[in-house]
Parts: structure tokens; sequence; C-alpha cells
């Protein structure tokens, strides 16, 4: 597509075939300044158009990887390997909360909880998987919770696992049909991505609305309700080239605010949790509005914490 993408491949390249400039024979021309890079190792290529052909510091394609293209316009790769044998379907991830690149390796679209069955005994809360605009967490109860429900082939991921040491993720074939997957209309623009899951509270209407994420005037992140465990939820990806503080609004424009928290854009940042969202709320609302805490209603008022019955509440 126009703009970044994140591509891997479930093909084994021979050498000669992985080669950039042999794999990045595309159905339409490239532009100046069209870029293939590998985000763990930094190699990248970029196109001049005066030589016909990318150069840098990438080699070629590896199945085990994953890559971020920039296309001035949209274009089709076609790859020709072999197919992966069962042992080829491996790959390491690194623990202690660090990134680590990740290919789908199906030769179908495979749910994330299919996907991710051979690192279930693994996963601890708060691992983390995204796509360039969408993002699955681990829960306390051991599911995967998100708007990224499924791993597509074509497409790249980076996963961040907060338990501790290396490990190993084997994906076994899948004979099912293919999966759902929620793919958002909305397009960023920036090569990395942040995360943050929140809730909303205090609108006058009390409905579910769109999410947006601005920096400036620029359209950063887009996010849909979904409702977990009776409580709706935004899984918010924010792409950005600009550095700057993020600002959000409701689908139809109302202005909110983190309660008094700012947050900039950072590549590969997450602010909130399953548990413990960022909380918004109208930013012209002056009035109380209540929360929902450890199945408790909370009144905020200026700021404060107050129960039901008014008594001020510490921190």
């Amino acid at each position: 597509n126009p703009g970044w993408n994140w591509v891997s491949t479930n093909l084994k390249l021979e050498p000669e075939t992985a080669e950039i400039n042999t794999a990045m024979t595309a159905s339409e021309s490239w532009h100046e300044g069209d870029l293939i890079k590998n985000p763990d190792n930094q190699q990248f290529n970029i196109y001049s158009q005066s030589q016909m052909a990318f150069s840098g510091t990438l080699t070629g394609w590896d199945y085990t990887q994953m890559y971020m293209a920039f296309a001035s316009t949209g274009n089709t790769i076609r790859l020709t390997g072999d197919r992966l044998t069962d042992a080829d379907r491996k790959i390491t991830v690194r623990g202690d909360g660090q990134w680590s690149v990740m290919p789908c390796l199906f030769n179908e679209v495979t749910s994330v909880t299919e996907a991710m069955a051979d690192y279930y005994n693994s996963a601890i809360t708060g691992d983390l998987i995204k796509a360039r605009d969408r993002f699955a967490v681990f829960s306390v109860d051991k599911r995967w919770i998100g708007d990224l429900t499924a791993l597509r082939p074509g497409e790249g991921y980076l996963f961040r696992r907060m338990g501790q040491g290396d490990v190993d993720i084997r994906f076994y074939s899948q004979s099912a049909s293919s999966a759902p997957q929620k793919v958002s209309a909305f397009s960023g623009k920036g090569t990395t991505n942040m995360t943050m899951i929140c809730s909303v509270s205090g609108l006058e209407d009390e409905q579910a609305s769109g999410l947006e994420a601005y920096i400036g005037d620029e359209l950063a992140g887009v996010a849909e309700p979904i409702e977990i465990d009776n409580e709706l939820l935004y899984f918010l990806t924010i792409s950005s080239d600009q550095v700057g503080e993020l600002r959000f609004e409701t689908a139809d424009g109302r202005q909110l605010t983190a309660s008094g928290q700012k947050f900039a854009y950072k590549a590969n940042d997450r602010h909130g949790s399953l548990q413990s969202p960022v909380l918004l709320t109208p930013a012209e609302k002056n009035g109380p509005y209540k929360i929902i805490e450890d199945d408790h209603v909370i009144i905020i008022r200026d700021g404060e914490r107050y129960d039901v019955t008014g008594i001020r509440l510490a921190e």
C-alpha cells in the first residue's frame, strides 16, 4: 500500500532469489526514496531512480524476520521460494521487556490464539503483539485481547515478551478455515507506532463512540470500542513521524483529556493496561463524573476521588 507497510514472507528463498533487488521485483516501477528496512538489525536499502536499483546494507529477505517498507505508490511484489517445513516454522523472541520481530509463517490467516498456542505456557500478563495498526495483549485470565485478532500471511509484527529469558515459538501449520480479522480503515503515516489501552468516561450520552488521537493537526490513530468483561476499552495504535504531545477526541469531535496526564509520541511506547486503562474524560466538563475501580463506584470531582457517600479517598 502507499506509505509504510509491515511485511514478512512465509517462504524459504534461495540466496540469489532473496537478494533485495531480485526480491523487490515488482509490477510497477519503484520511486526515488522508496525504502525497505529491518527494525531488528537496523539495516536498510533505499531506491535510486538514476541507478534503477535499491542500495544499502540490507542484503536479502529472511523468513525469520519482518520488514518495514515504504512505497510512494501502491505496488505488488511476488516472491518465489520453497514452502516452510514444520521444523522451519520457529522463531526466537527475547525476554525482559525487549521487542522482537515476528513474521507470519502460516499459509493462511490464523487466529492469534491458535497462532500463539506453542507460546501459551510461557506467556505472562502484559505480553504484547502488534501490527502496524492493531495490537493484542495477554490478559490476567490468559487470553489474547485486542483489535489484532489474527495473523495474516504477508504481514509483519513486533512482539514484546515481559517474562525473563529468550523463548522459542513454533508455529504449527493450521488446517482451519480463515479466521476473522479486523482491519483498520485508518492508515498511519509513521514507520513506527505506540500503543494505548484507554477508557472513556463522563460523556453526557454515555454512548460508545470512536476515539481519535492527534499530534498537532495530524490524525495519528483511531480506535473503536471493544467490550471486555462489561467494560468498553479502546485499543489505540498511534503512528506518526512527528514528535509532539498527543491530544484526544471522540469521532464526533468532542475534546478529551487524560485526567491531568500528558503523553508525547514515542516509538514502541505503551500506556494503560487491561486492569488500569488510561482514563479519558471530556476536556470541557468540570463537573463530577464516575469511574469503576475494583468493582466500586468512585466519584471524581476537581481531580479528587470520593466514594458514593462523599468521603474523600486517599490516593
